[in-house]
């Protein structure tokens, strides 16, 4: 008999007592499995069996070729069907979509963050950050000025700053002003001036 002990109180609702069990009828694999090799750190195939199950001959012989032919049988069990799969036509743009979309949440966090650690942007310049599309404001089309400090960001117009917070998929303020400090927050600029 074996019992799990908890360390702490709260878990004792949690003890559990088990015994083992001597199963007089072990599930059996079936004959195409039974005789196969084991992927493993040894890779030795399983000894031949009999039909109790116990093994007729020295257990863990190792085969001529034991890693290939494990390899080959693990792939045959997974995927018997895998040479004639064919993935469905709207798979590859979705999956290719969602990653794109992925990617570029990522780089807009990863270069938020850094800006934030870059103080006003003046002795460690600002990170590029991407709009939502994945696009840099600074490419064609939008050939936008880099924001790569907080003295540039005061200097953007007011055209300038609606495409950027239109990029952004930011609302757009009336004011020149709260346009440049919606885009001071959304890149990680922690300073006004």
């Amino acid at each position: 008999m074996y019992v799990i002990y908890s360390l702490d109180s709260r878990f004792s609702p949690y003890l559990k007592t088990f015994r083992e069990k001597e199963i007089a009828h072990k599930p059996r694999m079936p004959v195409t499995l039974r005789n196969r090799p084991i992927v493993g750190p040894n890779a030795v195939s399983r000894a031949p069996q009999g039909s109790d199950g116990d093994p007729v001959s020295e257990a863990n012989v190792a085969t001529e070729d034991p890693v290939e032919e494990a390899a080959t049988f693990q792939a045959d069990q997974m995927s018997p069907n895998a040479a004639n799969t064919v993935e469905p036509p709207w798979f590859k743009p979705t999956v290719h979509a969602a990653l794109t979309k992925a990617f570029a949440d990522f780089m807009r966090c990863t270069m938020t963050a850094q800006n934030m650690m870059s103080g006003d942007g003046r002795v460690r310049p600002f990170r590029v950050v991407p709009f939502i599309d994945g696009s840099l404001p600074t490419d064609p089309p939008h050939n936008l000025p880099a924001l790569l400090n907080v003295a540039v960001i005061n200097a953007l117009t007011g055209e300038e700053a609606t495409a950027y917070l239109v990029g952004y998929d930011l609302p757009v303020p009336r004011t020149l002003a709260a346009r440049k400090k919606a885009i001071r927050i959304e890149v990680g600029c922690m300073y006004d001036h």
